[in-house]
């Protein structure tokens, strides 16, 4: 069994964990809203206005990829937060693993 605590992680490796997450969530759902939008439909939205085509998933798939940013940006902070109270939080647990 594993532990470790915040102060072991650094900034740009919970930024990396957040992001290819939520990455991995967000790109497939706003590439089928893309596609969507390249038949028409009025689900991509840029500066109050519906987009269609080829601009439509262009969109999406910019989109796809400045939500994970900004929102793992926001987890960084909290595990920097988090790392200015290390000495008060507990260390986490991991269980399980690869296989030795």
């Amino acid at each position: 069994m594993e532990s470790f605590r915040f102060d072991r992680l650094t900034a740009g490796t919970i930024f990396k964990i957040g992001f290819f997450a939520l990455l991995g969530f967000f790109l497939p759902l706003f590439a089928l809203a893309g596609v969507f939008a390249m038949l028409g439909s009025d689900v991509v939205q840029v500066n109050g206005r519906y987009v269609h085509g080829v601009s439509g998933l262009v969109a999406a798939i910019v989109m796809a990829f400045l939500f994970p940013v900004i929102l793992a940006g926001a987890m960084t902070l909290g595990g920097l937060l988090a790392r200015l109270f290390s000495g008060m939080l507990p260390a986490l647990t991991l269980r399980g693993g690869a296989p030795r």
